[in-house]
């Protein structure tokens, strides 16, 4: 309601939201503000978000404000892999990884086999399951279902993130230097805002940091 004293708090979260909605109506345009927030998709919005416990009495939870310092399209799915544990405890190679995931989409077919590191088995399938919960969830509320997780850029991420030349990973891809670097680029970006969101984890994102901002990557980043 408008004297909601949260409403502002639970319109930036809406707002968030767009990659909910986006798919639902041609005629329904991207979010820009708080204030262009279509009403019946708004409240679909924090139907969700409050049966996952991320608004409560009309107040932000601190898992609704952890939500709120993620910036990624796929940022509830991100939200609830931090609540559950599933990126607790990754090496730094493979919390990179699994977070590629999440950032990465191929325009292209995709990989009908793409290659898993064995260490990625069990958390992968976590991450997949909590994608699967939250479509059942977002479509019992008739709201736009966000996309799966993409396992086409696991394996460039985790050989990078140990160490691993750009060209010899090129070589094994049909990515372009481009689009590696792009991908990277925002993988630093969701590593630094985690950061901000989870600092119980800062000593392993600032390891995963520190592995992929190198080479190509720290070059293009002074350069751009």
């Amino acid at each position: 309601c408008h004297q909601c004293p949260e409403r502002e708090n639970h319109a930036r979260i809406a707002e968030k939201g767009e990659r909910l909605i986006r798919e639902n109506s041609g005629l329904i345009k991207r979010i820009e503000s708080r204030t262009n927030v279509i009403p019946k998709t708004f409240d679909r919005i924090i139907a969700v978000l409050s049966e996952l416990k991320y608004i409560e009495n009309e107040k932000l939870t601190e898992s609704g404000r952890i939500l709120t310092k993620i910036y990624a399209e796929t940022d509830l799915l991100i939200a609830e892999s931090l609540r559950k544990g599933i990126l607790d405890q990754l090496p730094a190679a493979e919390l990179v990884a699994l977070l590629s995931t999440c950032v990465f989409e191929n325009r292209n077919d995709k990989s009908s086999s793409p290659r898993i590191p064995r260490s990625l088995n069990e958390p992968l399938d976590r991450l997949i399951k909590t994608w699967e919960e939250l479509t059942i969830l977002e479509r019992s509320h008739n709201l736009a279902t966000q996309r799966e997780p993409d396992l086409d850029f696991i394996w460039q991420s985790y050989r990078w993130a140990s160490g691993h030349s750009l060209s010899s990973i090129l070589r094994e891809s049909e990515l372009t230097v481009g689009d590696f670097v792009r991908v990277i680029r925002q993988l630093i970006d969701l590593l630094g805002q985690l950061l901000n969101a989870r600092p119980e984890m800062r000593s392993s994102i600032k390891e995963a940091l520190r592995r992929i901002d190198r080479g190509i990557i720290s070059y293009s980043a002074v350069t751009a």
